[in-house]
């Protein structure tokens, strides 16, 4: 992995969040090996781990309700296992499904974005940006 395309990249991600802090970009770029370092299978775990990575906002799962996109997003009380069957069933879905899916789950209190992209480069090995189509 050539680390100037992976600095671009936090900075790109960091710039849409509107957070351009060195703290930021650094976190992204944590999350960003930890997430790539791991087999073709995503596990839950991985999913939890990278949520407290990516952001200091975070301490496990979402336990509040929230909005993403306009829309409110899943009950807290669902993430969880929402994550456990997302896992399971990767091998069904394309990446743009798994990244709108979790992006639906919206596990986090703050980085579901940026943890989905990192999710979506993994599944895809490119550094193509997720389609909506």
């Amino acid at each position: 992995m050539n680390i100037l395309l992976l600095y671009a990249h936090a900075f790109r991600s960091c710039r849409y969040q509107r957070d351009l802090s060195l703290d930021s970009i650094k976190r992204y770029v944590d999350t960003f090996e930890y997430l790539i370092e791991g087999s073709s299978r995503i596990t839950w775990h991985e999913i939890y781990h990278a949520g407290m990575k990516i952001s200091s906002k975070n301490n496990g799962w979402r336990k509040v309700r929230a909005m993403a996109r306009g829309n409110m997003v899943l009950n807290p009380d669902f993430i969880e296992r929402q994550i456990g069957l997302l896992v399971q069933n990767q091998s069904n879905l394309t990446p743009e499904e798994f990244f709108i899916t979790f992006e639906d789950i919206h596990p986090y209190n703050d980085g579901n974005g940026r943890v989905g992209e990192i999710l979506f480069y993994r599944l895809t090995g490119s550094f193509a940006v997720p389609s909506f189509n």
